[in-house]
């Protein structure tokens, strides 16, 4: 029972502001608690919204419903709207409280069928369960003769002088009486009256609200906003109606929507906002003409509408290119747009197929794409490897037959796991120089992968291939050895990918996983690139105490004494677990963070990060953000943070406005090795990690980190900044 009462009570508060900011699209409290605040301009629709909002929160609890959509606001932003809406147009009776409860409840009930029916084809249900309600409300009052009907909207400014007396009515009457243009007055009448309001403080408050919360989302306000000015200046329509029921909102929030929640934000969503501002126009005066005979106002329905169309438009799209959906939503523009673009990088792995090099050790490309000698048009996309020793020569002299040449019987691997579609293995190789162009492959397998993507290896060694057709195979898996077959003067390893099956088919542009190049400077960790003709690559050699280190699974524990400038914070037990989407994160017990991560074998990395941004976890994520699970002396390995992550900085609000169009900062991360204790069988490795902000190529370090990896786990933890110093020690358990 306490455990009951203390899951509703901590889903009450947050479901309640969050209702009031979920209408903007946020899961904001600060800016829920502004607009609370500017409900109670009219005390009595304040009240009304609360007790609404309540009303719904309450039943979706007590009937099992999802406790985060309830600690969201979703399923009672809908019936805090309806509330606020009887609290303005009726007066306070016993009957009034009655309907509102019951108004309340059906509001609830019809939000919940509503995104049920629409959630099917994965479409949001907006404003239609409160359009809805209120319409039928506003129909059937009308017989309800103990229910009278209120003019406190029109004479908001006597409820203020009630409760401020005359200095709070000399305040608002002053910021009544600025002399703005006529646009920008209509504007903050707009805002306002999404919460039945026309005054132009609420509206400045609101807008002030936005502005806090997502820099984005007020600039789309203002796009839509006066992209209907434009139009409705260009067509004659009056522009007096844009403040009545809700009329000018409508384009402010289906420009909200559009062009920075349901969609990424960038230079396509905001010309969409453009584009869309007359349909909206269109669905506005027509929706106003067809409701009018029945005095039934408009209000969200042209927003509601046109985003709910457009959204299902594009969800017919056989190919997503400029405007991409919102996948996973974080309640921000800025926070969407950032982590999407930072995603494109960094999660590459959910997009391609990961490939491993061919062959074990280092080898030279000595042909790659639009290659000079064979690689050209519907073969171009091919590359060809070859041994070197230390003198840069592909065989030791005379060289004269096969076996002088250092490629030739190396094994020959899986790139990937994966079919063994078709094999040739019965041509002969050739003599050193000679080639043979009827059989131009040689001895080839091809492995299918997936649909549409197949690997062919080719210019095998005659009689050595190891598997047979139909063989389900691993990456890695020795398959066959280097020959000299076909087309080869001498002998070497042809790899393409393809679309399909066919031996001659045409060749498929697609990168490589994860490769090391070695140049002077030393060696460099490619991630999902093509390699270059002429550069020496290799698998990445894997180091056993990294890889146990970060090999967290499900159930795995430990326990760390958490200290920030050497006082002791907390004892901290992070635990790593599986969510029902098959993703593993790590969730600190106390602070309650959660950090998601991947490791594909070769790489560690974080995905994403909830929680505090002093906590335990936090600096995990950040120290170990991206770590790979070799040992390479001096390798400096490099990625960035979505840029939300980075301190306070002057320009990061500017950073925001021009966020959808051009990025100049960047949040970077950078880590590499400073010690081993033993490079053949390491007991120890220290990691050093450097965070900060880079902009105009120039890096500013903010906090500097050092990971012990010892006994099969990150055993120490510690971090310097400008007046900032962490550590944490792993505790036996």
């Amino acid at each position: 029972m306490r455990k009951l009462k203390e899951d509703y009570f901590s889903s009450l508060l947050p479901g309640l502001l969050h209702s009031y900011s979920i209408i903007f699209f946020a899961r904001n409290r600060k800016l829920g608690i502004l607009l609370l605040i500017v409900t109670f301009f009219n005390p009595v629709a304040g009240l009304s919204g609360i007790i609404a909002a309540i009303v719904a929160i309450i039943t979706a609890y007590l009937m099992g419903y999802n406790k985060e959509l309830i600690r969201d606001g979703l399923y009672s932003f809908n019936a805090l709207m309806v509330g606020i809406g009887l609290g303005t147009f009726y007066q306070v009776s016993f009957i009034f409280f009655l309907v509102l409860g019951f108004s309340a409840l059906l509001t609830f009930i019809v939000t919940v069928v509503i995104a049920g029916w629409l959630g099917k084809n994965k479409l949001p249900f907006l404003s239609l369960p409160f359009l809805f309600t209120f319409w039928l409300l506003l129909l059937s009052t009308r017989e309800f003769s103990q229910l009278g009907l209120s003019e406190r909207n029109i004479y908001w400014i006597n409820e203020m002088v009630s409760i401020g007396g005359k200095p709070l009515f000399d305040f608002f009457n002053v910021i009544e009486q600025l002399n703005l243009p006529i646009v920008v007055s209509t504007y903050f009448h707009s805002l306002s009256a999404l919460f039945f309001q026309d005054n132009l403080i609420a509206g400045i408050l609101i807008a002030f609200g936005i502005l806090y919360y997502s820099r984005i989302a007020f600039s789309l306000s203002l796009i839509g906003f006066f992209s209907a000015i434009i139009f409705y200046h260009l067509t004659g329509t009056d522009l007096s109606k844009l403040n009545y029921y809700n009329l000018g909102a409508n384009f402010i929030m289906a420009s909200m929507a559009i062009g920075g929640f349901f969609t990424i934000p960038s230079a396509w969503s905001y010309l969409w906002v453009i584009l869309l501002t007359p349909i909206i126009t269109f669905f506005v005066l027509g929706t106003e003409a067809l409701l009018h005979p029945y005095q039934l106002p408009v209000y969200s329905l042209p927003f509601s509408a046109v985003v709910i169309i457009f959204l299902y438009f594009l969800s017919f799209r056989l190919r997503i290119k400029k405007l991409f959906l919102t996948t996973f939503q974080y309640y921000s523009p800025e926070i969407n747009l950032y982590t999407f673009r930072n995603n494109l990088e960094r999660l590459k792995d959910n997009y391609y197929v990961s490939l491993s090099l061919p062959f074990w050790g280092e080898w030279m490309l000595s042909q790659g794409y639009e290659g000079g000698i064979t690689h050209k048009g519907d073969w171009s996309k091919a590359l060809d490897f070859m041994v070197l020793d230390e003198q840069m020569k592909t065989y030791s002299d005379p060289g004269i037959f096969s076996e002088h040449y250092f490629s030739f019987n190396k094994p020959v691997l899986a790139v990937a796991d994966g079919f063994v579609e078709k094999i040739i293995d019965q041509v002969e190789d050739n003599t050193i120089g000679q080639v043979n162009t009827e059989q131009n492959w040689g001895n080839t397998i091809v492995i299918r992968h997936g649909d549409g993507l197949y690997s062919k290896l080719s210019h095998l060694k005659a009689g050595s291939i190891k598997i047979k057709t139909g063989d389900w195979v691993q990456r890695g898996q020795w398959l066959a050895n280097v020959g000299n077959s076909g087309r080869s003067p001498e002998p070497h390893l042809h790899f393409q990918m393809q679309s399909t099956s066919h031996i001659g088919a045409r060749t498929l542009g697609y990168p490589m996983g994860h490769f090391m190049t070695r140049d002077h400077y030393g060696y460099h960790l490619h991630n999902f690139e093509i390699p270059e003709e002429g550069q020496l690559v290799s698998n990445v050699l894997l180091t056993p105490l990294l890889q146990e280190a970060f090999r967290f699974q499900p159930g795995t524990r430990w326990k760390y004494n958490y200290s920030i400038n050497d006082e002791l914070i907390t004892e901290e037990i992070i635990e790593c677990f599986t969510d029902e989407w098959n993703q593993t994160y790590l969730y600190a017990h106390k602070s309650k963070s959660i950090a998601y991560f991947i490791n594909n074998g070769t790489l560690f990395y974080f995905t994403h990060y909830e929680g505090n941004k002093m906590d335990l976890l936090y600096h995990l994520y950040k120290g170990a953000y991206k770590v790979l699970l070799g040992y390479y002396h001096a390798l400096i390995l490099e990625d960035y943070f979505p840029l939300h992550f980075m301190k306070s900085n002057k320009f990061l609000w500017l950073q925001d406005f021009i966020a959808p169009f051009y990025i100049s900062l960047k949040s970077k991360f950078k880590i590499s090795p400073s010690y081993v204790d033993n490079i053949y069988q390491p007991y120890c490795i220290l990691l050093n990690s450097e965070t900060g902000i880079e902009q105009n190529k120039k890096f500013n370090s903010e906090i500097n980190y050092k990971l012990e990896i010892m006994n099969g786990r990150i055993n120490k933890i510690t971090g310097e900044g400008n007046m900032f110093k962490m550590e944490a020690v792993c505790q036996e358990q």
